[in-house]
């Protein structure tokens, strides 16, 4: 418990200074970030949807994308392939409408 207690920031410390066991820090933390975690979930996957190319470089909004899949495989919801995909193309404007097409008639 000791190292549990080292590890925390002030607040997230004062909502388990009472706990007994380290199973009860866990239990504490886990219940009192859960909808937390959720809400990141659904705001990262917004982020990603919602994501667009436009005055970024080609290098920057791959990047960006690839940064927002990754922090939500972070935290345990990992994008497939197949969805990531979508994404990207989805953000990309209307001058890479031939590419987008090429990609979405492909049948692999």
């Amino acid at each position: 418990m000791s190292l549990l207690f080292s590890a925390l920031t002030p607040e997230p410390l004062s909502q388990v200074v009472y706990c007994k066991t380290s199973r009860e820090v866990w239990d504490t933390l886990k219940n009192r970030y859960e909808s937390t975690s959720t809400t990141r979930i659904i705001n990262l996957r917004t982020q990603m949807q919602q994501l667009k190319k436009e005055g970024r470089s080609m290098q920057q909004y791959l990047s960006t994308l690839k940064s927002l899949s990754d922090q939500l495989g972070a935290v345990g919801e990992p994008v497939k392939y197949s969805d990531y995909i979508w994404y990207m193309l989805e953000g990309l404007p209307a001058e890479y409408d031939a590419v987008v097409t090429a990609v979405y008639s492909r049948v692999d």
